[in-house]
């Protein structure tokens, strides 16, 4: 079989063109004056995974990584999002550009402080106190959402939450799941946020299936954030990966917030400056991935009341450091000014 193969194939490519394409591929493509950016550098470069981390309104800082990620023309496989960082990896593989991506978010945001916090409300109504004490509920909010931008599971999308009865994570990937509810999971801040309880769970049982859950039996959990696993983590991808790390909050704001920010926001983020390096040393980088520190260390976790100006400003500082690390890795081609 091998011998008809080989000479149908000398009959359609001349030994001058196989020699030519030799000359080709071992000269050619070794020119030093090769376009770095051209198709076929392109091909051959590695694919990362890419991981967004949980990091709330410092999210934007996301989106910078993104920007520069497009700029250099390095190629993303799989992508993992926790917390905020789920929102955002899911509006990327859903076919959203970065400036997409940061359009929707400056939207959205500003519709969640009206909608879901009830800013700007006077007077605050008792019924919104109480909400706001049990819990922000995320799922609403979620599902409208991503019914609107039509963003659904996809194959190269993973999502990270948190498993609080069995204490350990949950991953959603592939394409059967609620993508809605997967999303509002994983950004379920404990004791901000209201957790979202899965399963069928019965009036007044409440007690005896978490009791039945803990020993294994039963389908019915309660999820949380996928950060109280980590953060930013890189042991679900199955190769090298670039890892935005938003971080937490380690200084005051240098500026004063825009004027819808509250003195609770500020309040937070004085806990989060405190506890700051009990964190940073519970969840360190993965030395075996590609760590970017993307969240601006002056900006709290949930400091909602911010203005555009200073979410741009987290998008460059995201934008700025994904280049110096990438500099650093060297990692594609940074476009010439």
């Amino acid at each position: 079989m091998f011998l008809p193969q080989a000479l149908c194939f000398f009959d359609n490519f001349s030994a001058v063109e196989l020699l030519k394409e030799v000359a080709q591929r071992f000269f050619v493509a070794g020119d030093p004056g090769e376009n770095p950016m051209s198709t076929k550098s392109k091909s051959s470069s590695p694919k990362y995974e890419l991981v967004l981390g949980g990091g709330g309104i410092k999210g934007y800082g996301h989106i910078g990584v993104l920007k520069a990620i497009h700029e250099r023309n390095i190629k993303v496989g799989m992508v993992t999002g926790v917390s905020i960082g789920s929102a955002v990896a899911a509006l990327y593989r859903n076919g959203y550009c970065p400036d997409e991506a940061l359009d929707i978010l400056l939207k959205e945001f500003n519709d969640f402080n009206k909608r879901v916090i009830g800013r700007g409300k006077q007077p605050t109504s008792l019924t919104t106190v109480l909400s706001l004490l049990s819990g922000i509920n995320l799922l609403p909010f979620f599902q409208d959402v991503m019914t609107r931008y039509e963003v659904k599971p996809r194959r190269n999308l993973r999502i990270v939450a948190y498993d609080a009865i069995q204490r350990r994570p949950v991953v959603f990937e592939g394409l059967k799941y609620d993508l809605p509810t997967a999303i509002a999971a994983s950004c379920s801040i404990p004791f901000v946020m209201r957790p979202v309880w899965s399963g069928d769970w019965k009036k007044g049982q409440t007690l005896s299936t978490i009791l039945r859950r803990r020993r294994g039996k039963g389908e019915e959990t309660v999820l949380v954030d996928g950060g109280v696993h980590h953060p930013a983590p890189g042991d679900f991808c199955r190769g090298p990966a670039i890892i935005s790390r938003l971080g937490i909050a380690s200084e005051m704001p240098q500026q004063s917030y825009d004027e819808c920010a509250t003195w609770a926001e500020y309040v937070f983020q004085s806990i989060e400056v405190a506890a700051g390096r009990f964190v940073t040393r519970y969840f360190p980088p993965n030395e075996s991935h590609i760590t970017i520190n993307s969240g601006k260390p002056d900006v709290g976790t949930l400091t909602f009341g911010i203005c555009r100006e200073q979410a741009l400003a987290m998008v460059d500082y995201g934008f700025v450091s994904a280049h110096r690390v990438f500099d650093h890795q060297g990692l594609g081609t940074r476009p010439s000014k």
